[in-house]
């Protein structure tokens, strides 16, 4: 058997790409995976082949499709032979013709000369040829034949939907040619065509790719008394992120349905903390929480997940819920996550399960707002950790307080198989300022102020530029280098585009 430190994979190994994309299984990928844990070399290329893979499936979910041809219908041409108009055969018709014809030539041959147009004059009529053409210079019209559909309006598409025909055209006999190109409300109403302006005509589908101008949410405040429980995903693309790098490089201010937040912060590397060694658990989780730099009266709350990276215990089928203690917690924010704007009355503690790789990352924030000193929480809509019944025997914050803000509930199966297992991690609030956290904080933080003020959020609070620049300056270590020196020049490109830009 071939050693595997011989054939340990380089960056163009296409093992590499095969884990990447979740196609190893078994003993090659526990070792793929303890070659990736082990070098960052090698993580960098698996990081790249899953970035990569993540924006051309992006790009693929916002190529239109084509549009559907229109059903062809073909009706039967009948013949119908016209009725006789004269009783006598047709050969006596065409004879009394020809004795007509031959005498209206004789007429017109014994017409004097004085009836017939003077020189000079046109045979139209009139001096330059004015005037209406007689009998012998008119044009006859031809015998073109057009056919005029009509528009794909919306009492057709309802027809057709209950199964009727519809209407397949109305033939004009003898119609002119048309020389020109059809009128623009022709055009518009053609099904399937481009009105003028680029828009498209009624009944014909399109579909809008990502980046196209479109309704732009934030994730709003939701009150943690009636509510307690959110969730995020533990798979987040970076490719955002190179998205808003590309616009602002181009000397464009990056459109805000754009620019999504959550994959700013995980384009960058953080500090945390593997599962120890001989712990089972396959996940680790790093809690931070202190006062949000755009709005000081305000908590921000940053939970880090990381899976153990060697040897490769991934978890699959991984949910994170968040519940957080309506005693401490008047209202509470996800940053970022767009996907769709919650339903009034929906429970966000509930989302798909993802498979968390080893030694991948994952970080999300969430911005709280504190209950104050004279607040007293609403009625809860659903009994959950901190809020039991009066006469429950368990101790809960009214009865006992416990100081915990949040906790951090991850749900997993092992790799292979099995039931549901948990992990829970407590989050308490001890009041630090923005100033007293760490630097991965700090940063982070800089980079959720710089994506809230590009999606012109109305959450953005007191966040300019020049503060997010002053916030991640410090956080990025003496002499940054790297990502978060590209991240500093970024944020001074954006000054300069949006000053131009106004």
């Amino acid at each position: 058997m071939t050693d595997f430190n011989e054939t340990r994979p380089d960056a163009g190994d296409p093992r590499l790409t095969a884990y990447a994309l979740g196609e190893l299984e078994g003993e090659e990928l526990a070792r793929v995976a303890a070659a990736v844990g082990a070098d960052p070399a090698l993580q960098a290329a698996v990081d790249e082949v899953r970035d990569t893979a993540a924006r051309l499936m992006a790009a693929l979910e916002a190529e239109p499709l084509p549009l559907p041809a229109p059903p062809l219908r073909v009706e039967p041409y009948h013949t119908v032979r016209p009725a006789r108009i004269f009783r006598w055969p047709y050969w006596g018709v065409a004879a009394l013709g020809a004795a007509a014809c031959l005498a209206l030539v004789l007429i017109v041959r014994e017409t004097p000369r004085a009836r017939r147009p003077a020189p000079g004059l046109a045979e139209t009529g009139g001096p330059g040829g004015a005037g209406g053409a007689t009998a012998a210079g008119r044009v006859q019209p031809s015998n073109h034949v057009d056919i005029q559909f009509p528009g794909r309006t919306a009492e057709v598409a309802e027809s057709e939907a209950a199964g009727d025909r519809a209407p397949w055209g109305e033939v004009v006999p003898n119609a002119p040619e048309r020389k020109g190109p059809a009128s623009p409300a022709a055009v518009a109403e053609s099904p399937g065509r481009p009105a003028p302006g680029g828009a498209m005509a009624a009944g014909a589908a399109s579909a809008k790719p990502r980046g196209e101008a479109g309704a732009v949410f934030d994730n709003e405040f939701v009150a943690a008394a009636r509510d307690a429980r959110s969730s995020f995903p533990v798979e987040v693309a970076a490719a955002g992120y190179a998205d808003v790098r590309h616009d602002l490089a181009a000397g464009r201010r990056p459109r805000p349905a754009d620019v999504r937040i959550e994959e700013l912060v995980n384009y960058f590397t953080y500090d945390y903390a593997p599962p120890p060694p001989g712990d089972p658990a396959p996940i680790a989780a790093s809690l931070e929480v202190a006062s949000a730099p755009w709005a000081p009266a305000h908590r921000l709350v940053r939970i880090g997940l990381k899976g153990r990276e060697a040897p490769a215990v991934i978890a699959r089928d991984v949910q994170v819920q968040v519940e957080f203690n309506p005693a401490l917690v008047q209202a509470y924010r996800l940053i970022g996550f767009e996907n769709r704007p919650r339903r009034p009355g929906e429970s966000g503690d509930r989302i798909d399960g993802r498979d968390l790789a080893a030694g991948r990352a994952v970080t999300a924030l969430y911005e709280v707002i504190p209950v104050g000193e004279a607040g007293r929480p609403e009625a809860a809509a659903n009994p959950v950790k901190y809020q039991q019944p009066a006469n429950s025997k368990l101790q809960t914050p009214n009865s006992k307080p416990t100081g915990e803000l949040l906790t951090v509930r991850v749900h997993y199966r092992p790799p292979e198989g099995g039931e549901s297992r948990l992990l829970e991690f407590p989050l308490v609030d001890r009041g630090a300022a923005f100033t007293d956290a760490s630097a991965d904080f700090r940063f982070a933080a800089a980079v959720a102020g710089f994506g809230l003020i590009l999606r012109e959020s109305p959450h953005r609070g007191t966040a300019t530029l020049v503060a997010v620049e002053a916030w991640a300056a410090p956080a990025s270590g003496a002499g940054a280098s790297g990502p978060r020196a590209e991240f500093l020049a970024l944020v001074k490109r954006a000054e300069e585009v949006l000053a131009a830009r106004g």
